[in-house]
């Protein structure tokens, strides 16, 4: 019985320091990919279109396969065309395709997979249909590593909020009143003629004259150029109107990074003094197996030999 309970906690020992390698070593393949838009924000007028990409962030990791679902409120924007220029993609497993309030996406990249920060997926062209506001997200999506097992290592996918605007509405140009002159009444003069002089001219009625008021002459004045304060303002709205396209990590993937980063030398230290202490406990144990089986041995033969003196 007591072999029997020494050879379990043998096993048990051996799986446990092979449990404890198996993690050590599997810490470095931590990944953490992500999928997110840009731009991320905006303020657009409706009747007005924009272009917004997918983008994925492998985190350091080789992926060969990426798909998902973008979902986007029907009512306020709808996709007018999707672009795959510049995509990272080798192959489609079913080309990109839209309809209202989604699109999707699902291909792959050959050996060795895409390994970066800002690998563009897809590009979606919208069209502003109403004001109010908007957003993007993912549904549906899994970003897969070249490990040869599909690993799944997609941690999170962002979203973007944009501000869809009314606009200003062009003015309705008003009619032009026109002034009407009354005829002029005949005239009362004599008629005066004379054989030896021709008449310079012909009579007949005066014609009718319109001329447009001052309100209609400065309503239809040529438009005049803008000042320097109102181009100093446009430069002003242009630059605001920039968009700037940044990665940024988010808190649980920085705190693992800094795990990974300053915790792993701490881990291979008590990975190495558990080790040696295993390994010394182990020797002693097997030298105290020797001890009581040469012990046992002992006793069986001085049994014999006390047999053999009493024969």
């Amino acid at each position: 019985m007591k072999m029997e309970k020494i050879k379990k906690f043998d096993n048990l020992f051996l799986l446990a320091i092979g449990f404890m390698v198996s993690i050590f070593f599997n810490v470095n393949s931590v990944h953490a990919a992500s999928l997110f838009f840009s731009p991320g924000s905006g303020t657009y007028n409706v009747g007005k279109s924009f272009s917004v990409g997918v983008y994925v962030n492998s985190a350091g990791a080789a992926a060969n396969a990426f798909q998902g679902v973008v979902n986007f409120p029907s009512d306020k924007l709808e996709v007018t065309s999707l672009s795959k220029s510049g995509s990272i993609m080798s192959l489609w497993v079913q080309e990109p395709a839209f309809s209202a309030g989604s699109a999707h996406f699902e291909g792959i990249v050959l050996n060795p997979g895409f390994s970066g920060s800002g690998g563009k997926i897809i590009t979606l062209n919208f069209k502003v249909k109403s004001p109010g506001s908007a957003s993007l997200t993912f549904s549906g999506a899994s970003v897969l590593a070249n490990d040869g097992q599909g690993t799944n290592i997609l941690s999170g996918a962002g979203d973007a909020n944009f501000t869809l605007n009314a606009g200003t509405q062009p003015a309705q140009t008003q009619p032009v009143p026109a002034v009407t002159f009354p005829k002029a009444k005949p005239s009362l003069a004599p008629n005066v003629s004379s054989s030896t002089h021709l008449e310079s001219a012909t009579t007949s009625e005066p014609a009718e004259i319109t001329l447009p008021t001052s309100s209609a002459r400065s309503a239809v004045a040529s438009p005049q150029p803008p000042q320097m304060g109102q181009i100093k303002n446009i430069n002003k709205n242009c630059q605001s109107n920039a968009v700037t396209i940044t990665t940024t990590f988010g808190a649980w993937e920085s705190i693992l990074i800094l795990s990974v980063a300053f915790l792993w030398p701490i881990l291979l230290i008590v990975l190495l003094v558990f080790a040696e202490l295993s390994l010394i406990v182990y020797a002693w144990y097997r030298f105290e197996l020797f001890r009581m089986q040469l012990r046992k041995n002992l006793s069986q033969k001085k049994k014999i030999s006390v047999r053999i003196l009493k024969k």
